[in-house]
């Protein structure tokens, strides 16, 4: 019966000591990835990221200065600096050598705006999307992705 008792307790004793280390090397993984991750690893184990991050290159225009749609009899205008955002660098080149059809494009598209169509903060993405619309439609190529206003006034 001893030997059964003994027999008993080293089996305890190695399932509790196989516990332990099965533990610990799950601690230890945890930490390390902590670690990893915090150090600017990129812990993308089931391949859910891009390979590569896609590039964005964006075309400055000059200022724009217009005058608004009037609002109540009420003459406002708009001082605006725009930027053209596309994902391939070659497009940079046609926007660049197109850049007074795409201006003329822009001022039509601001001067039939109100002040108050513009300031409404929920309608600016509404005309930004419209803007791109009539951008690509007038280069017949979808190559234009984002405007994005980086200077804006109205008065």
């Amino acid at each position: 019966m001893a030997k059964s008792e003994a027999s008993s307790e080293t089996k305890s004793k190695r399932l509790v000591a196989i516990i332990i280390i099965v533990l610990l090397l799950m601690l230890i993984g945890l930490v390390l990835a902590i670690g990893y991750y915090m150090v600017g690893g990129d812990l993308d184990v089931f391949g859910s990221k891009e390979a590569e991050p896609k590039e964005e290159h964006t075309v400055l225009l000059d200022e724009f200065v217009l005058n608004l749609r009037p609002e109540n009899n009420v003459k406002n205008y708009i001082k605006v600096k725009v930027a053209l955002m596309c994902k391939d660098k070659k497009d940079v080149k046609v926007i660049e050598a197109n850049v007074n059809k795409l201006r003329d494009v822009i001022i039509a598209d601001l001067r039939e705006k109100t002040a108050t169509e513009i300031l409404d903060n929920g309608n600016i993405s509404n005309i930004k999307t419209e803007m791109v619309t009539n951008l690509n439609t007038s280069l017949n190529r979808d190559m234009i992705n984002g405007v994005y206003f980086i200077d804006l006034v109205v008065q």
